[in-house]
């Protein structure tokens, strides 16, 4: 083949599957110079049913965007255009929830993505008030740090709530962001589409910030779609202005795309056990009462819909006196009643059981108690009870289940308060602070992670083993103030515990819609991690198509945005959870930069 017609076949949309290979991709449809004998087209890939797609390019913000052919793309003229500005517009008018997006370019003014998101988050935030742009403006999540598929730094998913006074088209919400983000006013852009037909007072935007520091450059993608479709499990806009706020959309100007396709086996999840450790002193009660309370019920029924094996325990992190030395509770038993030790609540019928351990982690405990933040001490002690593990009983760790620990304190924990009589020193701390923090945490980062450590025997029971609990995840909802809830002392101990697991630290002081999108983006997490099914290659999310499935939260699949893995949400829930060999096909970029 001559190299003309082989440059040919890398600028068309090329259909490539991995014939003959029982799992994945084996070779690289996005390789620069893929070999010729990639480039053909198997009988695998060619009822996968490929998405449609319109594509953009624009010299001035040098990309190229695409999205699917039933999304408008207009391109916005700015009038005095600084250097690196430029502007596309975005529309999906559909009545399966309408979605108005935007792509913008702009000189960077901070030297990494976060602050550079943080700006832009500032400037939204500072146009809410009277006789502003909006009549409110709340952060519900800042996003997610991460790398994009052609390298670069950024932060993805940043959720912002907005408000009106009066009722306004879509489009217009969307268009008002164009100045917030560029600078001047409205009149300075020119060609803003007003096509949209939904409308509200209560509007929820989304967005990425990409900082390309060779270019000087940010990128910022995002959409804006009404409250009610953002919430409603009967309307795509969910997913649609995930897609639009995804980078994946976007690559450098002149970037080409193929498409491909790969099958994959989706295997029964692994069953999962939760513990829910959470301070309940009486500063954490407004976060226990009016953000962890609501959250843990969409999350509940967000586990549900994705087909998991799961159950919950709240473990209190205060202690009793017994005697002249203190203990921990144990896990919650809510029942006033009942003698009974706590245990693990299970779906359909225990979820009211498991809140009200949440609103009172200690329970029905009566004896006098010690408050406080010792979420550490108490995990370790109650591996006496929850170990070894068993078939089928709700006081102990199930055999084989996934272990995931999320803690949930607005105080350090106690274990390393103690080494310092006159406080925990100032984050970040000196190396000689850290070495003793450090030190201090090794036995439960240890028993957490299954590994043998001799200050850990005494809270293992004599038919239990340190790898019982190998694989172990935590994540923390804690005071920090790098984070949020910059008021407050550093959820030292935690924090650290949760790194060392694998998991991530957010903090505890979000709004309730900001507590409850966190809880969903953990559970998607964990949902990822006890059933992977992932993607091998970049894709560009807006163009992934599952053959059987839909796009859907309510019986279909959905992308995780951080991963690339795929959700799967089910009706009939993880009684009888879809398994097998499924085929995805999708869109991917050629080159990397």
């Amino acid at each position: 083949m001559s190299r003309a017609s082989h440059a040919l076949l890398l600028l068309a949309t090329v259909v490539w599957c991995c014939a003959g290979c029982d799992r994945g991709l084996v070779l690289n449809p996005f390789a620069d110079a893929a070999p010729e004998a990639d480039l053909v087209d198997s009988k695998k890939c060619k009822d996968v049913g490929f998405i449609r797609t319109a594509r953009h390019e624009s010299e001035a913000g040098n990309w190229t965007v695409v999205a699917p052919q039933e999304v408008e793309l207009t391109a916005v003229k700015i009038l005095k255009p600084l250097p690196r500005e430029a502007a596309l517009a975005l529309e999906r008018v559909s009545g399966a929830g309408d979605v108005s997006g935007f792509v913008l370019s702009q000189k960077a003014t901070r030297g990494d993505a976060r602050s550079q998101t943080l700006e832009i988050i500032n400037r939204v935030l500072e146009a809410a008030g009277p006789k502003k742009v909006f009549a409110g403006a709340t952060l519900r999540h800042l996003g997610t740090p991460g790398t994009t598929h052609d390298g670069y730094p950024a932060v993805s998913g940043t959720v912002l709530d907005l408000s009106k006074t009066s009722e306004e088209k879509l489009h217009g919400v969307r268009n008002a962001v164009f100045p917030l983000v560029l600078g001047g006013d409205l009149a300075r852009f020119e060609g803003l589409p007003r096509v949209s037909k939904a409308s509200g007072r209560d509007f929820v935007l989304v967005l990425s910030t990409v900082l390309r520091l060779n270019e000087g450059r940010v990128v910022v993608t995002g959409g804006v779609v009404t409250l009610n479709d953002h919430e409603s499990s009967l309307s795509q806009a969910s997913t649609r202005v995930a897609d639009m706020a995804d980078s994946t959309m976007v690559a450098r100007r002149g970037v080409a795309t193929t498409s491909a396709c790969e099958t994959s086996s989706l295997a029964l999840p692994r069953a999962v056990d939760i513990i829910w450790v959470i301070d309940g002193s009486a500063s954490m009660a407004d976060a226990r009462t009016t953000r962890l309370h609501k959250g843990v019920v969409a999350m509940w029924a967000e586990a549900r819909a994705l087909g998991l094996d799961f159950r919950m325990a709240v473990l209190s992190m205060g202690r009793i006196k017994d005697g002249t030395r203190t203990v921990g509770m144990g896990l919650c038993n809510p029942e006033p009643y009942d003698t009974k030790p706590g245990r693990f609540w299970s779906p359909p019928d225990e979820l009211e059981l498991f809140k009200k351990c949440v609103l009172k982690p200690a329970g029905n405990v009566s004896k006098d108690r010690v408050t406080g933040s010792h979420g550490l001490l108490n995990l370790r002690e109650a591996m006496l009870t929850l170990l070894p593990r068993a078939t089928n009983d709700p006081r102990r760790l199930r055999t084989k289940a996934q272990v995931v620990v999320i803690f949930a304190s607005d105080q350090e924990a106690g274990t390393v308060g103690a080494l310092f009589s006159a406080g925990v020193p100032q984050y970040p701390f000196t190396s000689a602070v850290s070495a003793m923090v450090a030190d201090q945490l090794r036995p439960h980062v240890d028993l957490l992670l299954g590994k043998d450590n001799p200050a850990n025997k005494a809270y293992l029971p004599a038919k239990a083993k340190a790898a019982d609990l190998e694989g172990s995840l935590a994540y923390a909802l804690v005071t920090d103030p790098q984070r949020g809830c910059s008021q407050r002392s550093r959820g030292t101990g935690y924090i650290e515990v949760s790194a060392a697991l694998g998991g991530w630290t957010d903090h505890i002081c979000h709004t309730p819609k900001g507590t409850e999108h966190l809880l969903l983006k953990l559970v998607h997490d964990l949902a990822r991690r006890v059933r992977p099914f992932s993607i091998r290659q970049p894709a560009i999310s807006s163009t992934i198509t599952v053959k059987t499935l839909l796009r859907s939260r309510v019986d279909g699949f959905d992308v995780h945005p951080a991963s690339g893995s795929l959700l799967f949400y089910e009706k009939s829930g993880y009684t009888a959870p879809l398994v097998g060999d499924l085929r995805v096909g999708y869109l991917g970029w050629i080159t990397s930069r």
